[in-house]
């Protein structure tokens, strides 16, 4: 955790857990005091059966979101479907060449053929193959 708060710092504006079934409660209780204060104060917890209307998440005067920015199961007025906003998509379309790309690199590694195992024999030694003597270490 402390790694990601030092290199990730204030990466989110506010966050918000929406529909948080009632035995949230006992995780978060467990993860919270290792999260920096001022990423603790950025949590906001809406159970579940409740919209984010009925916290008062959309006043225009304080809260970063909009009404037009979540979807009818989450209390907003959004058409866009989850997952499917502009940069949601660009996010997946990165994901997805980063892992393909993780994947082509893997198959070569896969693909190289495996080193010779060491031979007890100097004539297989590359000393021998450039016509001097292996070197020979004493204690």
């Amino acid at each position: 955790m402390a790694i990601c708060q030092e290199h990730y710092v204030e990466r989110s504006l506010q966050i918000f857990v929406v529909n948080a079934p009632f035995w949230f409660a006992m995780p978060w209780k467990a993860i919270s005091p290792l999260l920096s204060p001022n990423t603790r104060k950025k949590v906001s917890i809406l159970g579940t059966g409740k919209s984010a209307l009925s916290f008062g998440l959309f006043d225009p005067r304080s809260s970063p979101l909009r009404v037009q920015d979540l979807p009818p199961c989450y209390g907003g007025t959004g058409a866009t479907p989850l997952g499917q906003s502009t940069e949601e998509l660009e996010l997946k379309a990165l994901v997805l060449n980063a892992n393909e790309c993780h994947r082509q690199k893997a198959q070569r590694v896969a693909e190289q053929p495996m080193a010779q195992p060491c031979s007890a024999s100097t004539a297989d030694s590359p000393a021998a193959d450039r016509g001097g003597s292996p070197a020979v270490v004493s204690g």
